[in-house]
């Protein structure tokens, strides 16, 4: 039953990404990465309250991976859509995404900056 398994294989996606970037190999982040964004857009759509928080967090994550590649121009319509992510949940939850929303402006900023 791939439905009961998607919100874990989405998770270990993401995690898998972040640790082939840890170990050097940021190159096959990327895909990975991506694959972790599509599952969590998936589930997203199929319950959006419980899964828009987790597809926020993989877009950044996988602005991030592309940044880090060199991928600059390609990472900031994925970390604007991170932004708006999170602004939607800030406002639906004051406070509880006020941090993460912070993180992913700067991310976007930098990305935006060429820094």
């Amino acid at each position: 039953n791939r439905d009961a398994y998607l919100p874990d294989l989405a998770a270990s996606l993401n995690n898998h990404a972040a640790l082939l970037a840890e170990t050097g190999q940021r190159q096959q982040a990327v895909p990975v990465s991506q694959e972790a964004v599509d599952t969590y857009r998936e589930l997203a759509e199929l319950n959006r309250d419980a899964y828009l928080p987790n597809l926020a967090a993989s877009l950044n994550n996988h602005a991030i991976r592309l940044a880090e590649t060199g991928q600059r121009q390609q990472a900031v319509p994925v970390s604007q859509e991170a932004v708006d992510t999170y602004r939607e949940l800030a406002a639906a939850t004051p406070n509880q995404f006020d941090t993460r929303l912070r993180r992913a402006e700067q991310l976007l900023e930098k990305l935006q900056d060429g820094t």
